[in-house]
């Protein structure tokens, strides 16, 4: 198995919720992401349940590394009504295919130099 904590500098965390148990994997990659971080989440997503991988891809759609991750997990925006939002946007939420999402959307922020990235998840 890759190491993830190397390859994105923070390794799956294990929460539970209603009974149930989430991974969640925070990514911020590198703003020119080698191929092995992706990788590297893939392989973590592949062994787990219930995985919500979250956070700045610094990549958009079709890009090999947002490929290789929608390959292996579902994108929120699917789940939307409108996929065309997540143009232009490097900031993405992720899921097992178990699990779905709702009110995916980008929130301007003045927290940050990208807008939030937020939906619910549930199985």
């Amino acid at each position: 198995m890759q190491n993830i904590h190397a390859a994105w500098g923070a390794g799956p965390s294990e929460i539970f919720a209603a009974g149930e148990g989430f991974t969640i994997i925070s990514a911020h990659s590198d703003s020119n992401p080698p191929r092995e971080q992706f990788d590297a989440l893939v392989e973590i997503a592949s062994a787990a349940e219930n995985v919500i991988a979250i956070g700045d891809y610094n990549c958009r759609p079709g890009n090999q590394c947002f490929e290789i991750v929608d390959q292996e997990l579902d994108h929120c925006v699917e789940s939307s009504g409108n996929p065309s939002m997540i143009e232009g946007h490097i900031d993405h939420i992720f899921v097992s295919p178990n699990l779905e999402c709702q009110n995916y959307s980008y929130i301007e922020s003045d927290a940050s130099d990208h807008p939030v990235v937020v939906s619910e998840v549930s199985r």
